[in-house]
């Protein structure tokens, strides 16, 4: 028994699906025929590291400790969050402890890779070739002779310039090229139960390519749409290709699986939701000249983004993608408004993350902590009831259209370090920003010109001996694979994991 797991990372049957039907995808076709399918519901709020590793454990973040892609220091520095931060035991561990060979090629926050039971190599966040990118660590000079340009994201950055657009394009596909010969290599050379690649050409088409696909985004370009327009069919088409090569060589008696991790949709703006708490009295700053002094460069524009937009405007955005984003922050925190501006005893929240979510500054959680543990609640509903009337004036629209109490999404011994308000602005239509106050405005434009962001429906297809054949369950969660998976290869499920067996999809 063996079983193969594609992740698509940010593919959505809203965009794919009327492809299929309408024969543009022919391979995609002729497995939905032969298998399970359903949107597959991730993660809130719908973002990589916390959508990946709920997958790869079968629990909900408040059990594996993920949440964002970065996260904070006692001395509110930003940190990246790498797989370290994953307090739980994956699928992969979970195999290999079965004696189970599994191979595990650029699966988004894996870096650095585990030590498993056969081959990893770890994937999105990965710094370079230079870095600890695989396991065994002696497999390491091989790979790099058979893959010298191999990297783990663009080298590239899309701007508004025309032929950076075709660049980033066209390297989005080389990029998904060297991943499936890496499969090929893998798959030839080394004996593998368990084997699973990921493809991040999907989610990067749509984040950057949206505007010339859909005409109802407000950044649609129309004149772009001529030449770029069919980026994103491209990139689901590339992988329909691989899927006619792949599923022959695979054979009958190999599990399937089809995923991704979150969904996708229009992109509108920017919030910077720590300029709205202080604009409510959240938030306080220090008085003192050094933060009197950033203020005043903010009042005549000069802040954060509108130095980011420069840098990337005069072609100097390949140097800065090469700095880490601890170096980013520590740049930012020399000119911006950072947190060490914020006089912690006179503020009751903050914000940080993706998403705009709330931290309320409690007494005894966090050293500098202001609100009294009888406040709390006042504190936070009172964050509630004014979040829900936040309005995009330009849209004449309030976009807050769901806010959740942490403790009504998240379970485990990792809840307490989670924001205590998680918002969704029209349906993840809205992010928010890493640096904590990079303008003066409340909405903006990105200055990384995405057009497209993360939904919370994604993609699961899984077909094998078994499998109900052209069949729709309703709703899996994302965390709802690996215990199927186990069942199958029967490995004992931990009764901790929040994931069930998915047992309808088998006659």
């Amino acid at each position: 028994m063996r079983a193969f797991i594609l992740g698509l990372d940010g593919a959505t049957f809203d965009v794919f699906e009327k492809w299929v039907n309408a024969g543009k995808l022919p391979n995609f076709r002729k497995l939905f025929e032969e298998s399970t399918r359903s949107h597959l519901i991730t993660t809130i709020p719908p973002l990589t590291p916390s959508a990946w590793s709920s997958f790869m454990t079968g629990k909900n973040p408040g059990k594996h400790g993920v949440l964002d892609f970065y996260e904070l220091d006692e001395e509110m520095n930003v940190k990246v969050s790498y797989r370290k931060a994953r307090k739980a035991t994956t699928i992969w561990k979970y195999f290999s402890m079965k004696g189970y060979r599994v191979i595990s090629i650029h699966v988004p926050f894996t870096y650095p890779p585990e030590p498993v039971n056969g081959i990893m190599i770890s994937g999105f966040l990965t710094p370079s070739l230079n870095s600890s990118f695989i396991y065994p660590p002696e497999m390491r000079d091989e790979f790099i002779k058979n893959f010298p340009d191999y990297r783990f994201a663009e080298n590239t950055r899309f701007s508004e310039r025309r032929e950076d657009q075709e660049a980033f394009r066209d390297e989005i596909f080389e990029n998904m090229k060297l991943r499936m010969k890496v499969v090929d290599y893998m798959m030839e050379k080394y004996p593998w139960d368990l084997f699973m690649v990921t493809f991040m050409g999907i989610d990067h088409a749509q984040h950057w390519y949206w505007r010339f696909y859909d005409e109802d985004s407000p950044y649609y370009d129309p004149e772009g749409a001529k030449s770029l327009g069919d980026t994103i069919f491209k990139a689901y088409s590339f992988i329909d290709d691989y899927l006619g090569d792949l599923l022959p060589r695979l054979g009958e008696d190999t599990y399937f699986c089809i995923m991704s991790d979150h969904g996708f949709g229009r992109f509108y703006k920017q919030v910077f939701v720590n300029n709205w708490l202080k604009e409510r009295g959240f938030i306080k700053f220090k008085r003192d000249v050094r933060t009197l002094v950033k203020r005043s460069f903010y009042e005549v524009g000069l802040d954060t983004k509108k130095i980011s937009e420069l840098v990337f405007k005069s072609g100097l955005g390949k140097l800065w993608a090469k700095f880490s984003s601890e170096s980013k922050a520590s740049l930012a925190s020399g000119f911006g408004i950072t947190f060490k501006d914020v006089d912690w005893r006179r503020t009751e929240a903050y914000s940080f993350g993706y998403f705009g979510p709330v931290f309320v500054n409690l007494e005894g959680r966090f050293p500098f902590g202001s609100v009294k543990r009888e406040d709390y609640e006042r504190v936070r509903e009172k964050i509630i009831e004014a979040m829900l009337e936040l309005e995009d004036p330009e849209r004449g629209e309030k976009i807050v259209n769901k806010v959740w109490r942490k403790e009504e999404i998240y379970h485990g011994p990792f809840v307490d370090k989670f924001p205590d308000v998680v918002v969704a602005m029209d349906d993840f239509a809205y992010t928010s920003s890493t640096f904590p106050f990079p303008s003066k405005r409340l909405f903006a434009t990105p200055f990384t010109y995405k057009s497209g962001e993360h939904r919370m429906n994604g993609v699961f297809v899984f077909k094998g001996p078994g499998v109900k054949r052209n069949y729709f369950i309703e709703r899996p969660s994302i965390m709802d694979i690996t215990p199927t998976l186990m069942q199958l290869f029967r490995i004992p499920i931990p009764q901790d994991m929040d994931g069930r067996v998915l047992k309808e999809i088998f006659e």
